[in-house]
């Protein structure tokens, strides 16, 4: 059969043959070449779009609640592999697999659990704090004797993915010795993701996506890492494994799981992703320069804004909000933890082409001296702001970063397979878990198209991708992806 190209090599050379003129040869070859291009593109185009249908993704979720990380295991893996009225979709062969669950299972048993039902698949996942959500609602066990476990399951022809996780050592602060040894670890982590990817997947510049999940101290680090290596537009989301007391959480990877550490998982396809990384909070035009921090347990605290104590500032900041606290460390002469400041939090500012964003910041204990430990790092000299929302905010962000990613993905509604929400633990106390946590958990459901699997999980830091700006860390925020059937 003759090709498109050999036919318009005639058709050009029959053009010119009848012509009188010898110049129509010129025009009449650029627009041969032009018809030429145009129906090349057409043949790449119509090739991907073959690709990306034979490549279909499909997801499913499955969830637990027990004492035994086996028999979770077994719940959890039975409901994904079944279709049910009320769950209508299954995988039986899930080629990757995610997994969030809460403290009260062994991070090791639970590891070993997966790999026994699901031997050589890839797994990504972490401890996060009290409960976990999926399609279903929010699941959340008896304190400190049942565990909960959510699991999603992917499964394509085009997906590949390369996981690793890395162990950490406590104690690591902000010192030159310390930071070399957190560069060293965190590029070890992303070699050994790369290398774990299969050789199809190699062959792509990056990565579809990145999750991410590690302790306090490496999350900048790993960021920044990550920045050097990949495109600053790759998608990303991520969250910082935590226990009941936001203490270290578990990571888990293809059969391990140790703490503190880092997992990373790259994911390669040829579908859609989008991602979404927000906070909601409003600014209120209060803001300052930080004038002194201090190492505090974790990290640095702030001390002084515009030379003056930071707690006296911030109070000044919300009009007393915070004068019960002062007067509590003042009768005590004891620090106080702060949950209602996840109400009215602090912020970075961050300007881009498409507006103003704020990186949230929690000041979540309160010190006589003074001070305030946040659950962010900041340095001297850095621009500091004040930001307020409300539980209802914090409620409906939900299905805002289910709309956000579906736009930054440029994916369809109708065209969506599944996703993946990470909402700060901070966050989820401050509304209210028990009260708040199944409504925001209703607006995910309302805002993601029907028959669409998510998963989520409470966490103790998240990061994400901002468009123009790159990775980012934040405290009292919300990061979703959404994947394309």
């Amino acid at each position: 059969m003759m090709s498109i190209q050999t036919k318009l090599m005639e058709f050009r050379m029959e053009l010119i043959s009848r012509s009188n003129f010898k110049m129509l040869e010129v025009p009449i070859t650029r627009l041969f070449f032009i018809l030429s291009l145009l129906m090349h593109t057409a043949s790449v185009s119509a090739k991907t779009d073959n690709l990306r249908d034979m490549e279909s993704l499909s997801m499913s979720d499955g969830w637990a609640i027990d004492k035994d990380e086996s028999n979770a295991v077994k719940k959890a893996a039975d409901m994904l592999e079944t279709a049910t009225p009320n769950h209508a979709y299954s995988i039986k062969n899930p080629k990757f697999l995610v997994a969030y669950f809460t403290q009260e299972f062994s991070g090791e048993k639970l590891a070993s659990a997966i790999e026994k039902r699901y031997p050589g698949v890839p797994v990504f996942g972490f401890s996060v704090l009290k409960a976990v959500f999926t399609t279903d609602g929010m699941h959340m066990g008896e304190e400190g004797v049942e565990g909960a476990l959510a699991l999603m399951g992917f499964d394509s022809a085009g997906l590949k993915v390369g996981v690793a996780i890395q162990d950490v050592k406590t104690g690591l602060k902000d010192t030159t010795e310390d930071n070399l040894t957190k560069d060293k670890l965190m590029s070890e982590l992303i070699n050994k993701a790369m290398a774990n990817a299969p050789v199809e997947a190699k062959i792509k510049k990056h990565p579809s996506l990145i999750l991410m999940a590690t302790e306090y101290s490496t999350v900048q680090t790993l960021l920044n890492k990550l920045r050097d290596t990949f495109p600053i537009e790759t998608p990303l989301s991520g969250g910082t494994p935590i226990d009941s007391k936001f203490g270290y959480g578990f990571v888990i990877g293809n059969g391990r799981s140790i703490k503190p550490a880092g997992a990373l998982a790259l994911l390669y396809t040829t579908k859609k992703i989008g991602t979404s990384f927000h906070g909601g909070y409003v600014g209120k035009k209060k803001s300052g320069k930080i004038t002194r921090v201090k190492e505090g347990k974790r990290g640095v605290d702030l001390a002084t804004i515009d030379n003056r104590p930071a707690m006296e500032v911030y109070n000044e900041w919300s009009d007393g909000y915070y004068s019960d606290v002062i007067q509590k460390i003042k009768e005590t002469g004891k620090p106080q933890d702060v949950m209602k400041s996840t109400i009215k939090p602090m912020a970075k500012l961050l300007k881009s082409a498409e507006g103003d964003r704020y990186i949230t910041i929690h000041p979540h204990r309160f010190h006589p001296d003074g001070s305030l430990t946040l659950a962010l790092t900041v340095y001297e000299g850095d621009d500091i702001f004040y930001v307020e929302g409300s539980k209802e905010v914090l409620v409906k962000r939900a299905g805002s970063v289910v709309t956000q990613s579906m736009v930054n993905g440029k994916i369809k509604k109708s065209h969506i397979a599944g996703g993946l929400h990470l909402f700060c633990g901070g966050a989820g106390l401050g509304m209210g878990l028990s009260d708040n946590g199944p409504r925001m958990v209703a607006e995910l459901q309302q805002t993601m198209p029907q028959n669409s699997p998510f998963i989520g999980g409470f966490t103790g830091g998240e990061q994400g991708n901002l468009p123009g700006l790159g990775f980012f860390e934040g405290n009292l925020m919300s990061t979703m992806v959404v994947f394309e059937k």
